[in-house]
């Protein structure tokens, strides 16, 4: 202000330069960062260039862009509870919504992809493509015939003046402005709907695997599409149809199990004979041809191996696969550890491996896995400690001071074994008289063929 009222002036401002007289600011009206005068410019600009031409707005406005003039329009004039009148208190500033996926700066007009130009440059004659077909507009995010393409007669001409005064006129053109905005919306929907399912560049081809059943649920689902968002509708039809299939699973094991199917592949060939049965296709010839693949699938060692670990558990199946055992040698051996603990009355690693030393490591295995699973055992307080036993019990353990207990329990294995050596001598002695006699009486026979001859 120096160099305007008393002509002062330094080495980087001089007083000669030009002066613009500036107003005071009015304070905000509806919006916190638009001041006074910004408003009466931005409606100065809206009656000059038209609803919705926000570029040009912009540049009579010249303090702000095209999206802030139109968030502002919106936040002020639309998405208020006193709409269509401004709101009573300062709104805060407006957000701005993310620049749109589509080219939004000003460019010649194109025509669509149907245009025969644009077919003509990917050397086509003829639509093929649901965009071209829909008349697609990619530059302009719209299509060349839009829903209810009409829609803009309805609004053309209508105007605002302060010096109207019939209310019954003024609500009209409200309720038109209303329905158009409706409309907009709706294309909006359907372009974002077209966009999201692919429908412009190929068919839609379902959410999950395209089964006859899953393609027939997906089309009764198809109309919620209108109302859920893709990602959601997706997610929903894929857990009905994973909850179908496993009722269906479930109804097709309930029957197995009353036909009396044990095993998968039992339950195949089930389904195989009821198909034909289904389809009346159970000829005398069918039943021949199933008759003789059941009989091959039934003895071949793929299945007959398949329906043997199905006796066994999970960890038994694993000890026979470590060791190379067949589940009928592991029940063999299980079967014999059994029966030796039941005649013995106890059963140790040591006596398990001295009834097959070639397989010591798989007879030691097979003890352990069958004490984890609580046998061997006289009294049902050592399940307690008994796996930290196995787990703990040395691979060759060290001769421990005998005990009374201890040589009780030696005595008793002595005299069980003495027995079973004088049960063996004994049926040594009966098979060796009876070989003494069969000999006698072959010699007595022969004598008396001698004496007759």
């Amino acid at each position: 202000m120096e160099c305007f009222g008393i002509g002062s002036e330094s080495q980087n401002h001089l007083r000669t330069h030009t002066f613009i007289v500036v107003e005071p600011c009015l304070p905000p009206i509806y919006a916190e960062d638009w001041t006074g005068e910004e408003e009466s410019l931005f409606f100065n600009a809206l009656q000059k260039c038209g609803f919705g031409n926000w570029q040009d707005v912009s540049n009579l406005l010249k303090t702000k862009s095209a999206e802030q003039c139109k968030a502002h329009y919106l936040q002020i004039f639309i998405d208020n509870e006193n709409a269509p009148m401004p709101p009573k208190e300062i709104q805060p500033k407006a957000e701005i919504p993310p620049p749109p996926d589509f080219c939004t700066d000003p460019q010649d007009s194109l025509p669509s992809i149907a245009a025969e130009r644009n077919l003509a440059e990917h050397n086509k004659r003829e639509r093929t493509t649901p965009a071209e077909f829909a008349g697609w507009m990619p530059n302009r995010n719209e299509f060349e015939i839009e829903f209810q393409t009409d829609a803009e007669q309805g609004i053309y001409g209508i105007t605002f003046s302060a010096d109207e005064n019939n209310e019954a006129a003024f609500m009209e053109k409200l309720n038109a402005l209303r329905t158009y905005s409706d409309i907009v919306e709706a294309r909006e929907e359907r372009i974002k709907f077209a966009l999201d399912y692919n429908l412009l560049n190929d068919e839609f081809k379902g959410f999950g695997p395209q089964t006859k059943e899953n393609r027939a649920f997906e089309e009764q689902l198809l109309c919620l599409a209108q109302v859920i968002p893709k990602d959601e509708l997706k997610e929903f039809a894929i857990s009905l149809e994973k909850e179908i299939a496993l009722k269906r699973n479930l109804n097709m094991l309930h029957t197995w199990w009353e036909n009396g199917v044990v095993s998968r592949e039992e339950g195949l060939m089930f389904n195989a004979l009821e198909q034909l049965n289904k389809d009346d296709k159970l000829t005398p010839s069918a039943i021949e041809k199933w008759n003789r693949e059941a009989a091959q699938k039934v003895e071949s060692q793929e299945y007959k191996s398949s329906h043997d670990k199905q006796l066994l558990s999970p960890a038994e199946n694993a000890l026979c696969l470590n060791f190379g055992l067949s589940s009928i040698e592991f029940l063999k051996q299980k079967d014999l550890l059994i029966r030796e603990f039941i005649f013995r009355g106890k059963m140790t690693a040591e006596i398990a491996v001295s009834f097959a030393p070639k397989q010591a490591r798989a007879m030691k295995e097979i003890f352990r896995l069958m004490k984890s699973q609580g046998l061997f055992v006289k009294d049902i307080s050592e399940l307690d400690n008994q796996d930290e036993t196995t787990n703990n019990e040395p691979e060759e353990q060290e001769e421990q001071p005998k005990s009374p207990v201890r040589n009780e329990e030696q005595n008793e294995e002595e005299e069980a074994n003495h027995s079973v050596a004088e049960e063996e001598n004994q049926v040594s002695e009966d098979v060796q008289s009876t070989e003494n006699q069969e000999t006698n009486n072959e010699e007595e026979q022969t004598e008396e063929n001698t004496d007759s001859s």
